[in-house]
């Protein structure tokens, strides 16, 4: 079951708690303890660089402004396109067809590496 969430977000009053409120909402981001016994906050990169792969992108406390910048972009992937530039990688090419097709996506003026789960798979 998915399960939609509507927010008023104030963007003259926004707060670093609200963003990060707004994102784990909408399941772009989560935070957990590591081992040090302090909090992490990370994207969600599910399926970004390689279909079926589990991941996320450790989000730096300065950058969090920046995610939600790209969420309001494009919430369906705009945090997706975050982990692509903090990477530094193409995603994988589905991803990146469906980026090229929506047009709110230009990766080509990012200076992106090709990706390596795909130059690398055995079966292709």
């Amino acid at each position: 079951m998915v399960k939609n969430f509507e927010f008023e977000i104030d963007f003259d009053d926004l707060e670093e708690d609200d963003v990060i409120q707004v994102l784990l909402a909408e399941g772009k981001i989560s935070i957990y303890p590591n081992h040090a016994e302090e909090w992490v906050m990370v994207a969600n990169a599910n399926d970004v660089f390689c279909w079926n792969l589990p991941q996320s992108v450790k989000i730096p406390p300065n950058e969090l402004l920046s995610v939600f910048d790209y969420w309001v972009k494009d919430p369906e992937y705009g945090v997706k396109v975050w982990c692509i530039v903090r990477q530094g990688m193409m995603p994988q090419s589905r991803l990146a067809q469906r980026l090229t097709e929506r047009g709110i996506w230009d990766l080509s003026r990012y200076e992106l590496a090709p990706n390596s789960y795909e130059t690398s798979a055995s079966w292709q």
